[in-house]
């Protein structure tokens, strides 16, 4: 008689599951993650060697300022969507499913009218060339807040790909489209900082128009159901998840609108391509974090501790593999990378790129780990460690730059978001009982 092979230990089927499933989707937003950069790269490098670097320069700091005000045209609602979305889908719960969507639209157009009045304030205190693109940029307010809405809708429903194709794909390929077809028919000189961001509003509302006919091709079965709304809960976590979006933005934009205001136009056009060029080692981690911030709020709605550990863990591994050869590359041969791709006007950024990938590399080395406080309710504690280190970010910047320039700045950021996501690492095992890191 011979004996029957050992069965596997319970649960370790649905584990391998779970783990082949999260590697396939993770594969695909990798692909899609891909494409998106190769777009936002020719983008980046046909706009810096079309305008120049001070006429980049002045764009570079006014499209800052328009994203810090589309912040506000959506303070924290699309992670409170896509958080509500995935839990509410998890639970067969049809009615907050929609009740959450229609709450979050409100708030969009509420928040868009303050933002648009902010921006007609700002614009007051700037010159001709700067006041003229912040205004253009209006409309790109309400239709980013709206496009990153509809991309965490998307997203809670577990369709990755829906929610990634509109925002990050056709978005920028529009946009190139419309800068190359702009400069070969009139002229670089037609790539004004005004009409190259009145583009980037054009680029979106065709996205957005894409988007939402996704959403409505994959509504989910009982979304037909009566919205029900938690206007209190909503407005309560809403508040913490939008002071966390808020200062993710303004520590992402400070170095960058500071230098602005200290230093020359070029040198501003120079380090918005050092920082451009920076983002690159986050990439991968950017993908996964798009595939593993629903499974954290799934897990985290069934207090399946384990699997978080098990998804984090994966997340950071990845991360960290696909963030070292980047970062490597450019710290040993920055300087003729930037000048193969950009030009050589702007090699000089190669000292705020090396000091830029150290940042990025700590980052990426405890991937996801301020999504994992953000799905698992500790919102709170991530908002407070984002304002602690924003106002470090900020004084960095206030000391460093008036006599360092973008080295300065580059510096300040990268020894905030060291900080950062240290103090989130150890906030993310105290908590949560999860360590972020790939050991």
């Amino acid at each position: 008689m011979t004996d029957d092979p050992p069965a596997p230990p319970a649960g370790a089927s649905d584990q391998r599951t779970a783990r082949v499933g999260l590697l396939r989707a993770g594969a695909w937003s990798l692909v899609l993650k891909a494409g998106n950069l190769l777009l936002g790269l020719g983008l980046s490098v046909a706009l810096a060697r079309l305008m120049g670097p001070s006429a980049y320069g002045h764009y570079a700091f006014a499209l800052a300022i328009v994203m810090m005000l589309a912040l506000l045209a959506r303070l924290g609602l699309p992670a409170l969507t896509l958080r509500e979305t995935a839990q509410a889908l998890a639970r067969g719960d049809g009615g907050h499913y929609r009740g959450i969507w229609r709450w979050a639209l409100v708030a969009v157009g509420v928040l868009s009218g303050i933002a648009a009045t902010g921006a007609g304030l700002v614009a007051v205190t700037l010159d001709g060339v700067r006041a003229q693109a912040v205004l253009a940029g209006l409309a790109l307010v309400p239709l980013v807040a709206l496009l990153r809405l509809a991309d965490a809708r998307a997203r809670g429903q577990g369709r990755i790909l829906a929610g990634q194709i509109p925002d990050g794909l056709l978005r920028p390929a529009l946009l190139l489209t419309l800068a190359l077809a702009a400069a070969t028919i009139a002229g670089p000189t037609a790539l004004t900082p005004s009409r190259v961001i009145a583009g980037h509003a054009l680029a979106a509302g065709i996205a957005l128009a894409v988007g939402l006919a996704l959403l409505r091709r994959d509504r989910p079965a009982g979304a037909a159901l009566a919205p029900v709304f938690e206007h209190r809960r909503w407005a309560r976590a809403v508040l913490p998840l939008g002071l966390i979006a808020g200062l993710q933005v303004v520590n992402m934009h400070a170095d960058l609108i500071l230098l602005g205001l200290f230093r020359p136009a070029e040198e501003v056009g120079l380090y918005r391509v050092a920082a451009q060029a920076a983002l690159l080692i986050g990439a991968g981690q950017q993908a996964l974090n798009m595939v593993t911030t629903p499974q954290f709020a799934r897990l985290a709605a069934a207090d399946n501790r384990p699997g978080l550990q098990r998804v984090a863990t994966l997340n950071a591994r990845l991360a960290a593999a696909l963030s070292l050869p980047v970062a490597a590359l450019f710290v040993l041969g920055g300087e003729p990378v930037l000048a193969v791709l950009f030009g050589a006007q702007y090699a000089p950024a190669v000292g705020a790129l090396a000091i830029l990938c150290l940042g990025q590399v700590a980052s990426a080395a405890v991937g996801g780990v301020g999504h994992l406080l953000n799905m698992t309710g500790n919102e709170a504690v991530n908002a407070r460690t984002l304002a602690a280190t924003m106002t470090l970010n900020l004084a960095l910047n206030l000391a460093l730059i008036p006599a360092f320039g973008m080295a300065g700045a580059a510096t300040a950021t990268t020894l905030s978001l060291a900080l950062l996501n240290a103090v989130l690492w150890r906030a993310a095992k105290a908590r949560v009982g999860v360590r972020c890191d790939p050991f």
